[in-house]
């Protein structure tokens, strides 16, 4: 479809009204393959540039029609992959794939992907910059509500709600009065939750007038008769399971006496006469390996000595002996105590406490006699009787149970107080109810508040972590773009005809410049030299990601708007010769790549003109360039013939001379030897070199001189 447009149609900018281009017009039946246009300055090539843009896909505010057409004025719909064939080279596409930037003596070069993401960067890095301030202004928003000096916060309200409520005579202090308590009752932070919900039906002076009421009726209740809340304790299981038969048949135990030696009837003499515990302590001082010295006989012992004295305890301490006292021991239980403190009131109080006096006798004695039979087991006790404890125990076991009864009886009769104190702290809590309700309110406002301010700062983080995260994505993007550096430096080695005066050179994931072999800084690099990396960047992107065996092959639509800029003039050779070259690539590649190349210098027309003649030398009969000039809005035919190029070489060197063109600064002295060579050849059959030595020549142009004069 590419190879379909003769035309477009374009309306803004210079173009007022719809307006109808031929730009690639084959109304004489040949198919034109590329259409030089001449214009000046403001005649409207950026905005044509902008147009094919337009049909390319990019949208543009001041332009409101771009279509293109066929040869019959029809309009053409290109598919997404014709637009992506068409490629457009203007300052704009300059401006945003070419970016120079550094410090000092380097200049970074990022083209095409990296100068976007260069521009995308500097934005996202704003952005970021902007969220950041976001997250400070909204956590020290957030700080306030945390500043519990601060009337913000709502632990201001809750610390004023506890101070209310833990006064003496706030609710903790009658709390505590209320029910009789030494300290006033703990506030918590969730006690004012409880006691907003305590809603009254009478004023606060009223509910402090029924409060003292209370309070007083409560008074005279526990003045009066006052209720026992305690049960009389009982006799443990242990003394009423007491077996008082085998204590009797132990201390009558008979445990015969071993065969001795004389020693040996020392040692159980002592037995005898209740020493059994000091031989336990001296066998287990025996025993210790330390001990190498007796305290009772003072002399050293040895080990075989100790071992000896040991054995012979033992046979005195037969294992029968340890049983029988180990049952003994068994028997012996502690005294009984029972506290009746509360029910000295009580009739019954006086008996409980003698019966219990008489238990724990009861109890001693037995454990007299047990111990007698411990420290003596080879001496039966058969002459002494053990006390009567179970009948005594019967005894008070009964009269406890009398006591209980009497209690029972007694509280029947008792005030109770507990309703009274139930009725004052629902009163407590009414009275608090209209200490903390204002508090209370604010300090849900204040919740309010902070759970938004804590919410704007939640979403100021997840806002600036967004940022961050497409920030770190572009970093990493950029890093990894990868741009034909060598088909660039061909190409500026090309324009430049030189080795390295100017080249690209990668470091790490940037790309730096270097100017005849040494870094440029960015301050000097020109304008003509940045639109010559454009330029040349440009027909490499176009080739980016195709193979180089069949690069050339597709069908493209080329637009250049002004190849050779004002600022490129001295190098205008070099760039009409790569130009003159990349053209020959594309336009030979495929029969229907086309290209529109426009310009506002004459003599650049004219280059382009021999350009396009010597390319068609190898075009068929039915191919074509088309020569145009655009002004007051439309195309017309550029008449070359009439416009001699060295006509125009004169007009300029004229403009030049009387101060309306100085942008020629540069080549006005090329420009001056064009006309000169053109005169010399034309007037003298020589060349330039020749005509500035010969002395006729010279002679007559001074004649010429003093003839004016």
């Amino acid at each position: 479809m590419l190879n379909d447009i003769s035309s477009i149609r374009i309306m803004g900018a210079n173009f007022n009204v719809p307006t109808i281009l031929p730009i690639l017009d084959a109304s004489d039946g040949k198919y034109s393959k590329v259409s030089l246009v001449y214009g000046r300055n403001g005649s409207g090539k950026s905005t044509l540039a902008k147009t094919f843009r337009s049909i390319a896909g990019d949208s543009f505010s001041t332009i409101s029609l771009a279509s293109p057409l066929n040869d019959k004025g029809q309009t053409i719909t290109l598919s997404a992959q014709e637009k992506s064939s068409i490629y457009v080279f203007d300052e704009d596409f300059v401006t945003a794939n070419v970016r120079i930037e550094g410090s000092g003596l380097n200049s970074i070069v990022m083209l095409g992907e990296q100068a976007d993401l260069t521009k995308q960067i500097e934005t996202a890095t704003a952005e970021l910059q902007t969220a950041e301030d976001a997250v400070l202004a909204a956590d020290a928003a957030l700080k306030e509500y945390n500043d519990i000096t601060n009337p913000k916060a709502p632990r201001f309200y809750l610390n004023k709600i506890h101070g209310v409520l833990q006064q003496d005579d706030g609710w903790a202090g009658r709390d505590s009065r209320a029910k009789g308590n030494r300290r006033n009752a703990s506030v918590t932070d969730d006690t004012y939750k409880r006691l907003i919900t305590c809603v009254p039906d009478k004023t606060r002076d009223e509910l402090i007038i029924s409060f003292g009421e209370k309070m007083k009726e409560l008074a005279e209740a526990k003045s009066g008769v006052s209720s026992i809340p305690l049960s009389v304790p009982m006799i443990p299981d242990a003394y009423i399971r007491y077996d008082f038969n085998l204590d009797k048949e132990l201390l009558k135990k008979l445990i015969e006496q071993p065969v001795l030696s004389e020693r040996e009837k020392y040692l159980f003499s002592l037995i005898i006469n209740g020493g059994t515990d000091t031989l336990y302590e001296r066998v287990n001082h025996l025993n210790d390996e330390e001990t190498t010295f007796c305290p009772y006989c003072l002399q050293d012992l040895t080990s075989e000595y100790k071992a000896d004295l040991v054995e012979k305890i033992q046979k005195v301490l037969t294992d029968e002996v340890k049983r029988h006292q180990d049952q003994l021991k068994a028997l012996m239980i502690s005294e009984l105590i029972l506290d009746l403190s509360a029910f000295i009131a009580l009739p019954s109080y006086d008996a409980s406490t003698r019966l219990i006096i008489e238990v724990n006798k009861c109890i001693s004695a037995n454990n007299s006699l047990l111990q007698r039979k411990i420290e003596n087991p080879y001496t039966p006790i058969v002459d002494e009787n053990l006390t009567g404890l179970s009948s005594v125990l019967s005894l008070l076991e009964e009269s406890l149970k009398n006591l209980e009864k009497e209690r029972l009886e007694h509280n029947s009769k008792a005030v109770k107080t507990q309703p009274i104190i139930d009725a004052a702290v629902i009163i407590n809590n009414q009275i608090a109810y209209y200490d903390v309700i204002d508090l209370s309110n604010q300090l849900d406002r204040q919740l309010t508040e902070m759970d938004t301010a804590r919410q704007v700062y939640s979403n100021a983080v997840a806002i600036r972590n967004s940022k961050k995260s497409i920030l770190d994505d572009l970093d990493a993007r950029i890093k990894c773009v990868d741009i034909a550096v060598d088909v660039i430096n061909s190409a500026l080695k090309y324009i430049f005809f030189a080795e390295d005066r100017l080249v690209i050179q990668r470091d790490g994931d940037f790309y730096n410049l270097l100017c005849n072999g040494l870094p440029v800084a960015p301050k000097n690099v020109s304008v003509g030299e940045r639109n010559i990396i454009g330029l040349c960047y440009f027909f490499t992107s176009i080739l980016r990601g195709k193979n180089k065996d069949n690069a050339y092959s597709d069908e493209y639509l080329i637009i250049i708007d002004d190849p050779v800029s004002s600022y490129d003039l001295e190098n205008r050779v070099g760039i009409l010769s790569f130009l003159k070259y990349k053209l020959s690539q594309f336009l030979s590649g495929n029969s229907n790549t086309r290209a529109i190349v426009m310009t506002h210098d004459l003599m650049t027309m004219f280059d382009l003109e021999k350009i396009c003649k010597e390319l068609s030398a190898k075009w068929t009969n039915s191919e074509k360039y088309n020569l145009y000039e655009l002004k007051n809005c439309g195309l017309d035919r550029f008449l070359f013939k009439k416009r001699h190029e060295y006509t125009e070489l004169v007009k300029l060197i004229y403009d030049y001379g009387c101060g309306n063109a100085s942008e020629y600064d540069i080549v006005i002295g090329n420009i001056m030897r064009q006309a000169l060579e053109a005169f010399a050849t034309f007037e003298y059959k020589k060349s330039i070199e020749d005509v500035s030595t010969d002395d006729e020549i010279l002679n007559a142009s001074l004649m010429c001189e003093e003839h004016k004069v």
